[in-house]
């Protein structure tokens, strides 16, 4: 990968299966998503999403996404992915706790801070799976997305996508391709997908949490990462390594 490409998708004529799944369980993701009381985020990410993985539906995937929240999401990837195992990861025992209770078939989850290095290499590590899809939708702050990308390359199979939610319309792209650039060699292509929808609604007047209805898909290509599933104190040492590399050093980042 040498660029981040960027197409503009508008799905306001689109009704997928997991835009369904989604009114279902209802969950930001949907431009179909409703609360009574309030008025949620609509993000129209769900036709985007059944366009790219329509055609690995009911393949044995490795799902993993950061950002439990309230668990719709992953109740929607449930039934969408019949024969995925899954994994949910989010910082707070409590929303995983909650997420164990509703006792999902081949659904795991564990504790993962999208703000620390460690924190994620461990949890991924630990479930001993190598990913064809890993999903961020926790803090959405540049910073905290930027780690997770390098963090997740490192556990994501050839072919593998990692995808990360909720990138706000008027951050700089450019400043994605700068900060990405050690990691290019990793993936075969990245594309930024802004998503358009009647009835989409990310409106508000802090960041994080307005406008950013754009996607950064990217996929894993070939070039191998050396990795096994070692105790916790080799994972440490392997992890210290991995940080003393110039790309890593060179950014300053933990």
């Amino acid at each position: 990968m040498d660029r981040i490409n960027r197409i503009v998708v508008d799905t306001t004529h689109a009704i997928t299966d997991l835009c369904v799944l989604a009114t279902e369980f209802p969950t930001d993701k949907s431009a179909f998503h409703v609360q009574p009381g309030h008025t949620p985020h609509r993000h129209p990410y769900t036709a985007v999403y059944d366009m790219l993985f329509a055609t690995r539906r009911y393949e044995p995937l490795v799902l993993g996404e950061l950002g439990v929240l309230d668990n719709m999401s992953m109740h929607v990837w449930r039934g969408y992915f019949p024969n995925a195992t899954l994994y949910g990861f989010d910082a707070f025992p409590d929303k995983i706790e909650a997420a164990r209770r509703a006792a999902l078939p081949r659904t795991h989850y564990a504790l993962a801070d999208v703000s620390d290095r460690r924190s994620l290499f461990d949890a991924f590590n630990d479930t001993g799976r190598t990913f064809d899809i890993l999903i961020d939708d926790s803090t959405h702050l540049f910073d905290h997305q930027v780690l997770f990308i390098g963090v997740a390359l490192e556990f994501v199979r050839s072919g593998g996508m990692v995808i990360v939610e909720d990138v706000f319309r008027g951050w700089d792209e450019t400043r994605f391709c700068a900060a990405l650039q050690p990691v290019y060699p990793y993936f075969s292509s990245g594309t930024f997908i802004e998503t358009n929808h009647a009835e989409a609604y990310s409106e508000g007047n802090v960041e994080p949490y307005y406008n950013n209805d754009k996607l950064l898909v990217l996929v894993r290509n070939e070039t191998p990462v050396a990795r096994a599933h070692p105790t916790a104190a080799q994972n440490r040492q392997r992890l210290d390594a991995a940080l003393a590399r110039p790309d890593f050093k060179a950014r300053g980042r933990r």
